[in-house]
């Protein structure tokens, strides 16, 4: 069974001034996403979900990627405001310019996840070691299909 790494990009980096998920940090202008990107793999993961919104390149991320072939699958679910939300709710909702969070973020990629996956923020790191705990927890219950995981920081 394989793992998927779900990488929340869709913000509209407002406060930051930019496409955050993008950011340079590292020597050769790596992003956060590309060391998560790198620690999952290493950490036995083979499926990667972009959620971005409409008005993002998913080109640019798929680029920053290539490097891995075909040993890395690559998908893109698109977070709209109306997705998933009934009509009367888009009517009330409809002056709202922001993703509407995590949860609707999941369900924009719900017909992407087909085996355990993990959650993480696109401008967040977390370290190979937390990839690799999760991932052989997730593996080693994937039984249950109600079997989760909420790792903590100190």
């Amino acid at each position: 069974m394989s793992l998927s790494l779900v990488i929340l990009a869709a913000g509209l980096g407002t406060r930051f001034g930019g496409d955050k998920p993008l950011a340079a940090v590292g020597p050769n202008g790596q992003s956060l996403f590309e060391y998560s990107v790198f620690d999952a793999v290493e950490a036995g993961f083979t499926h990667v979900i972009f959620v971005v919104n409409d008005q993002q390149d998913t080109a640019i991320f798929s680029k920053r990627l290539d490097c891995y072939g075909d040993s890395l699958k690559v998908e893109f679910a698109v977070q709209t405001k109306s997705a998933y939300l009934s009509p009367a709710n888009i009517a009330q909702y409809s002056d709202r310019t922001i993703p509407w969070g995590t949860a609707h973020a999941v369900l924009a990629c719900r017909h992407y996840i087909h085996n355990p996956f993990v959650v993480i923020n696109a401008d967040d790191y977390y370290g190979q070691n937390n990839y690799r705990k999760i991932g052989d927890y997730l593996l080693a219950n994937s039984g249950d299909s109600k079997t989760c995981v909420l790792p903590g920081y100190r």
